[in-house]
């Protein structure tokens, strides 16, 4: 359509869904050529000039019914909700109105029978202008704030879903792909709300598993106090808050410790020193909990290696996706490959094509005795359900491991799975 005006905005919107789909050819010939637009009848050209001849709107119906049949506005409203729910027996009263009120007007029968057969057709689906006006403002509003403020319109984006994994996971795939930096939890950086930091998006303590607005409000107000000095003084000040071994366990999987420089394994394998020190250094007085830090030397840190492939998995359990470097985008990048990802075409459903890692593979012989599969694979954003007929398993059957890579084309008819109908497997690198 290439819209260059706000009101084909509207038009798209009640253009773009079931029935009237059918009229978009129609109405994107007679927008390139106006001399291609044919209108019933003269009088109805100031009701359809704005829309090309093509009734698109409610409001169109009903205003063609009180030009043509001379019905007022609410017998019109009634014809229009009459044939929206196909109320066989108005519709036949209605009808003997409409053409007895043609007749009136000078309209000959058969344009009159014309006219109301056109009606029957749009009034079905056709769409309220009012309600397109206001999503063509909401949409217009939106579209240019992501083009004119991307890092803000995300932040708030993504602050609406807070809870949703998938849609979070949809979004922050999004704005990487528009090379838009975003950072997980952070005590050190982290709001109440996602915000903007030097550039890049930093995500609220709230998309921790198990961390509510309660607590996260309390972290936010100690830190607020005085900024943490280093692990030990952030477990230490926080234990004082009734954070849980559990909500400590998480925050450091979610990433929210990472800015004090030690990797997750190190802060998680010294969590327990961590909370004894801090029950040594903590004094009740008058029931509150003051901290004397001079009263015990910090303890010395436990170090420990983190496991890629473990850290990984164990943000995905804090935040419900990926926030780090996931394997798969490595090999999206060294393969150039600019696929969707797998939360946006469940979106998206119909033909699709995906890159995606085996997580889990189910084999299963059919009535005829061929081998087919059933796939579970993921990416950074999610997992879906691939099924592999036999025509395909014969040919890469052997290769359909847990593990290796996969990019497949084939069609979704339900949200979360996926019939393949063609395959490339892409063997993963094995370490030594």
């Amino acid at each position: 359509m290439k819209p260059d005006c706000f009101e084909d905005i509207v038009a798209a919107l009640a253009l773009y869904r079931p029935g009237p789909m059918d009229n978009i050819p129609v109405y994107l010939n007679n927008r390139q050529d106006p001399a291609n637009i044919k209108y019933p009848d003269s009088k109805l050209e100031p009701v359809l000039k704005s829309t090309y001849g093509v009734m698109i709107y409610q409001e169109q119906v009903m205003m063609t019914a009180r030009i043509a049949a001379g019905f007022t506005l609410g017998k019109a409203d009634v014809l229009r909700k009459a044939v929206a729910k196909k109320n066989m027996t108005e519709m036949e009263n209605l009808k003997q109105d409409f053409l007895t009120g043609c007749r009136k007007n000078g309209y000959p029968d058969a344009v009159s029978e014309s006219l109301f057969a056109w009606i029957e057709k749009f009034a079905g689906y056709g769409f309220n202008r009012s309600h397109a006006v206001a999503y063509g403002v909401v949409a217009y509003q939106l579209a240019y704030l992501k083009a004119q403020y991307p890092l803000y319109f995300y932040c708030a984006l993504i602050d609406s879903v807070i809870g949703d994994d998938t849609k979070c996971a949809q979004y922050i795939d999004e704005c990487r792909r528009r090379r838009i930096s975003v950072s997980g939890p952070d005590v050190s950086l982290s709001e109440a709300n996602c915000t903007e930091v030097k550039g890049k998006l930093v995500l609220p303590l709230t998309v921790v598993k198990s961390i509510g607005e309660h607590v996260a409000d309390e972290i936010l107000a100690e830190r607020a106090q005085k900024p943490f000095d280093d692990y030990f003084d952030c477990v230490v000040r926080l234990s004082c808050l009734k954070i849980s071994r559990k909500m400590f366990e998480m925050l450091i999987d979610a990433g929210a410790f990472d800015c004090f420089g030690e990797n997750r394994s190190t802060m998680k394998g010294s969590l327990d020193e961590a909370l004894s020190y801090a029950d040594l250094v903590r004094i009740e007085k008058g029931g509150m909990s003051l901290i004397d830090m001079s009263l015990v030397s910090k303890p010395v840190m436990i170090r420990m290696a983190d496991d890629e492939a473990v850290r990984s998995e164990c943000e995905k359990q804090a935040l419900g996706f990926y926030i780090g470097t996931h394997p798969i985008a490595l090999m999206r990048r060294k393969y150039d490959l600019n696929t969707d990802s797998i939360a946006a075409l469940k979106v998206s459903g119909g033909e699709v094509t995906g890159f995606a890692m085996i997580q889990k593979v189910h084999q299963h012989r059919t009535k005829k005795g061929d081998m087919m599969a059933f796939l579970n694979v993921m990416d950074e954003t999610g997992n879906i359900d691939l099924t592999v007929m036999p025509n395909l398993y014969r040919q890469y059957g052997q290769d359909l491991v847990k593990g290796n890579y996969i990019l497949f084309h084939g069609r979704i008819e339900k949200e979360d799975s996926c019939l393949c109908g063609k395959l490339k497997v892409l063997k993963a690198e094995r370490r030594r």
